[in-house]
Formats: C-alpha cells, sequence, structure tokens
C-alpha cells in the first residue's frame, strides 16, 4: 500500500458478547497501527450498543495492518476483552469508506464494529514531477498568522500527548503534523524534510518532544521568529 494518511472515525459497535453479568458494559476503542496505540473514549453504560465520536491520524509508511479490539472498562478489577479483529492496510481504497469489522473472541464471534476511514495517499515523485528533468520541488514554510499557529500547536499538542506526559514519541510527533499542517493551510512536508528539523531540535536526541520543543520546530517550519 502506498503511503499516506489515515483518519480513523470509530462510528459504533454490535456486540454479542457481554462482559459484565450485573450492567451494563462500558466499552471502550482500541487502535494499534505498527507501535503506535489509539484508545477512544470510554462509552459509558453503552452496553451492546456503544457508539464513539473519536478520531485519529495516522502517517502510514511501511505498516501493513491495524488491529481493532473492543474492551469493557472495569473501574473494580482489570479490564476485560470483548473481542478483536485485524484490518489488513492494503484493503483500505483512497477517500472516506465505512468499514464493518467482525470481531472475536477465541474463535467465537463477539460482534460487529463500525469505523469510517479516511484514507489520502501521498502523491509519488513521478506525479509531483512529471518529467526526470524537472527540477525538485522544495517544501517552503507558508505564511501565516502566529497567534494561530500558536494555538493550532498547543491543540494537537494536547490532543496527541493521550497518556499527559508532556511529550510526544516519534510516530505521535508524526501523526501530529498530519494534523496541525492542514489547519494552518500547508501541506505537510515529507519524513526527509521532518527530520532535518528532528536533528536540530531533539537535543538529547531520546526521540521524544515535549511542548517547548515543538513550538520550536513549529516556529522553524512555518517561517516565524523565535
Amino acid at each position: 500500500m502506498a503511503p499516506g494518511k489515515l483518519t480513523i472515525r470509530p462510528k459504533g459497535a454490535t456486540l454479542t458478547r457481554d462482559t459484565d453479568t450485573f450492567s451494563k458494559m462500558d466499552p471502550y476503542l482500541v487502535f494499534t497501527i505498527g507501535s503506535q496505540t489509539f484508545q477512544s473514549k470510554t462509552c459509558e453504560g453503552g452496553g451492546l450498543k456503544p457508539t464513539w465520536d473519536d478520531q485519529f491520524i495516522y502517517q502510514v509508511t511501511t505498516e501493513e495492518e491495524i488491529r481493532v479490539e473492543v474492551w469493557e472498562y472495569d473501574s473494580l478489577s482489570s479490564n476485560d476483552l470483548v473481542g478483536g479483529a485485524t484490518l489488513p492496510i492494503k484493503s483500505i481504497k483512497a477517500g472516506v469508506k465505512t468499514h464493518q469489522i467482525e470481531i472475536s473472541f477465541e474463535e467465537g464471534s463477539a460482534g460487529v464494529v463500525e469505523i469510517e476511514i479516511d484514507f489520502s495517499p501521498t502523491p509519488s515523485a513521478s506525479e509531483h514531477h512529471p518529467s526526470s528533468a524537472a527540477p525538485k520541488e522544495q517544501w517552503t514554510p507558508p505564511k501565516v498568522e502566529k497567534e494561530d499557529v500558536k494555538k493550532s500547536a498547543e491543540e494537537v499538542f494536547a490532543q496527541f500527548d493521550r497518556d499527559k506526559s508532556g511529550s510526544l514519541e516519534m510516530s505521535e510527533f508524526y501523526s501530529l503534523l498530519a494534523e496541525l499542517c492542514p489547519k494552518v493551510g500547508s501541506t505537510v512536508p515529507s519524513k526527509a524534510e521532518v527530520d532535518n528539523l528532528l536533528q536540530k531540535y531533539d537535543k538529547n536526541s531520546d526521540q521524544k518532544f515535549n511542548l517547548k520543543e515543538f513550538k520550536k520546530i513549529v516556529k522553524k517550519m512555518f517561517g516565524l521568529k523565535e
């Protein structure tokens, strides 16, 4: 599958496996792509018909599948797996499509999860440059208002800092850029272009970025003064 931006929007589920004997289940979803995990909000009292309105963004490179799992939140003991399934990424078509994913538990059906996936492939080099003699087009920072970038940067950073640790892993960082750039009217820079920025601003080379480091990168990307 070609690299590109995946936007995942879970809608709901019709479950046939109930892990809560005395009350309605509180289901939530877990999506795993490569080393990155996304968790939805818990649908309290959703029972066998939970709904969700989350949105997750991931920049696909060489990943091959999406693992989808439904879990039941339990405040008194460990959470219970309701069921899961694997969706091959190569089966996802460009554009916005709704997927009905049948999940199972221990070889038995556990229900169906409905998710909407919007896939935007990254244009190939030949699409960018139909003539081999044409010079390579360089990504240039757009000119936008400073406060708009600052606000968008803080909002998107908070959204992707899911464990509230105050820092982002590399996969979270690339997904974050895929969310931020369209907000300020820019195309997402290539991985190589982003890597050049990372070498400069990841001072301790821990492959993580706090909000202060990220703001510096954003200022550089969008042509703002330090």
